[in-house]
């Protein structure tokens, strides 16, 4: 394991020391080394300390790019309010496809409900994980879980949830290694959480619900989906994003979908993706929500991962 932060000290003071999920650290890579010696290891082991920073880095980082992609000049070729406004087309194309597809799914008999509860496990977690917690909401589907739940004490039901889940969880064989915040346990405590909270009232009343209100449903919708410690704002505004409202907007007619579309456009941005990290510094100084972020993976999954670099909408 390699644990990255901007100082060697933050490693105590992110309380790493005190985890025993850390004591594998092989090497701890700082930009400034501000302890003195190798970082200590919850355990008693000692990790060593690469430090990046200095003035031979400065003066490279100074250099001009030798090569950039076509789309690197976007801004000063188009101007920030153009690139901004063909993310927020692309974005609300890819919002529209995900809505169709609900939309096949739904004619094809697929029950609102599982739909939601199988999209909210899904997203709830990262990378090789999705296709083991896609697995996990079939073999323990939202009936299932409801009405199990139904019969439990409403303040023990995210422990039955939990122990139901962990029960018929089956990890994915992948290679790599995550963060221990990122660990499956704590994906799977956060649906449990959730799946609680929403026994009472079914998902679709509890998230499709509030979106009547479409002043106020994008902060409605982020906050119900939010359980502090184990789902934090960013993956609740992931699962809005790409569950909740393109299932919200295949349910309605096209009048009701464009107001929803409308609650997705002003969702804040989650997180920045690492996959299009070359079009956010393209992008520099044109502010990025999650629409907008959306038209960016548009962009990343049709054209630069397919050839396209040099012919798509920013270049």
């Amino acid at each position: 394991d390699v644990e990255l932060h901007v100082r060697t000290s933050d490693f105590r003071r992110h309380g790493h020391h005190l985890d025993a999920a850390y004591a594998g650290v092989a090497l701890h890579v700082v930009f400034f080394h501000d302890e003195f010696g190798e970082t200590a290891l919850p355990g008693g082991g000692r990790a060593p300390v690469a430090a990046l920073g200095g003035p031979r880095l400065g003066a490279w980082l100074e250099h001009a790019p030798r090569w950039g992609e076509p789309c690197r000049d976007a801004v000063a070729r188009m101007g920030g309010p153009e690139v901004a406004l063909t993310l927020e087309r692309l974005g609300g194309m890819r919002f529209r496809q995900k809505a169709a597809t609900f939309r096949r799914r739904l004619a094809a008999g697929e029950g609102a409900e599982q739909m939601l509860w199988g999209g909210m496990l899904e997203a709830l977690t990262y990378g090789g994980e999705r296709q083991a917690f896609r697995r996990l909401a079939s073999a323990v589907s939202w009936e299932e879980m409801r009405a199990e739940l139904s019969g439990v004490e409403a303040r023990t039901r995210a422990a039955a949830a939990l122990t139901r889940l962990s029960a018929a969880y089956i990890p994915e064989n992948f290679r790599g290694g995550v963060r221990p915040g990122n660990s499956a346990r704590r994906r799977l405590e956060g649906a449990a959480v959730l799946a609680a909270r929403f026994t009472g009232p079914g998902l679709a009343a509890a998230l499709v619900g509030p979106l009547a209100e479409a002043e106020s449903a994008d902060g409605v919708v982020v906050s119900v989906l939010t359980v502090p410690r184990l789902v934090g704002r960013a993956r609740a505004v992931e699962i809005a994003a790409n569950v909740v409202l393109p299932l919200a907007a295949a349910l309605c007619d096209e009048p009701a979908a464009r107001v929803i579309e409308g609650v997705y456009a002003r969702l804040p941005l989650p997180a920045r993706y690492g996959s299009v990290r070359h079009l956010h510094e393209a992008a520099a100084g044109v502010r990025i929500d999650a629409r907008r972020q959306q038209g960016m993976l548009y962009l990343q999954r049709q054209y630069c991962t397919q050839g396209g670099c040099g012919r798509c909408p920013l270049s």
